[in-house]
């Protein structure tokens, strides 16, 4: 089985980026490994403040969340289970002013780990934790750098749950409209839906289309996740169409297909030429009249 590695990472702030005096970078990480080995990456912290600092770093567990983009960030005393508790690092590191600092991170993967990928989050912030915890500042204050690790000896399986249209019905004014569709991911390995929505006529001219997922964003292990797109119209239709949902999310899978047929039925069109055409039958008739 080919191995498949994929990781999210995020900055996740409710505070303006003015008001924050440092940085971390690399915004993504990708590691696999095989069971017994340690994986090794880094992180980079930049000072932008004018005097030198203490910055705290801790590895936590984290829940994806259907409807949002950001994960729901778990307390250490709630779960560390997992890569969290697998990674090691230093837990507080000191940057020179304007200065940058790599800290190295190193995932001990056990001999009885699971194959599949497995995530965690490394933060990092300017005020200790417990401090942080005492006072109730939110995760959001922080910066959060999402690791996915990848085990070999996973698999890629998803499913799609939903293609739904928005307005839906047999009859719409036009191709332009929006659908949510659904992707589960019922395997063990992180994955990455791309693809397109395609609508024809019954010619078979593309009238409207959107790439899916363009931002690449993942669907992790035993988790549903709720996609938008907007298909733009492209051409004029009347009559019957359909739009054909194709996405691929690995390179040993099937695509993942659906369509939706309706009648594009332009009712403003329609009514305008109606009434411009009767206009002109009007003109027409009086100006033979006149003549006769």
């Amino acid at each position: 089985m080919k191995r498949l590695a994929s990781v999210i990472a995020m900055l996740t702030m409710l505070t303006p980026v003015a008001a924050r005096a440092f940085s971390v970078s690399p915004a993504i990480i990708d590691l696999s490994a095989t069971r017994g080995t340690v994986a090794s990456t880094s992180i980079t912290i930049t000072n932008a403040d004018a005097r030198e600092k203490t910055y705290y770093l801790q590895a936590i567990a984290f829940e994806p969340r259907e409807d949002a983009d950001a994960p729901r960030f778990l307390p250490r005393e709630e779960g560390t289970a997992g890569l969290s508790e697998w990674i090691s690092i230093e837990d507080r590191v000191r940057v020179p002013a304007g200065g940058k600092l790599t800290v190295p991170v190193k995932a001990a993967v056990p001999m009885d780990a699971l194959p599949g990928t497995h995530y965690a989050a490394i933060t990092v912030s300017d005020a200790p934790y417990d401090v942080v915890a005492s006072q109730g500042a939110p995760i959001q204050a922080r910066v959060a750098v999402l690791l996915f690790l990848t085990v070999e000896g996973g698999t890629a399986k998803a499913a799609l749950l939903d293609f739904l249209p928005d307005p839906a019905g047999a009859i719409r004014e036009n191709t332009s409209h929006r659908y949510a569709l659904r992707i589960q991911n019922q395997g063990d390995v992180v994955v990455i839906p791309v693809g397109t929505v395609e609508t024809r006529d019954l010619f078979g001219r593309v009238v409207a289309s959107a790439q899916v997922n363009g931002e690449g964003k993942r669907v992790v292990p035993g988790s549903t996740r709720t996609f938008e797109v907007i298909v733009p119209e492209k051409g004029l239709a009347l009559g019957p169409v359909t739009a054909t949902l194709k996405l691929t999310y690995a390179s040993d899978q099937p695509a993942l297909s659906s369509s939706d047929s309706f009648w594009v039925f332009p009712w403003p069109v329609v009514i305008l030429s109606a009434f411009v055409g009767l206009m002109g039958l009007m003109i027409l008739v009086g100006i033979v009249r006149r003549r006769a």
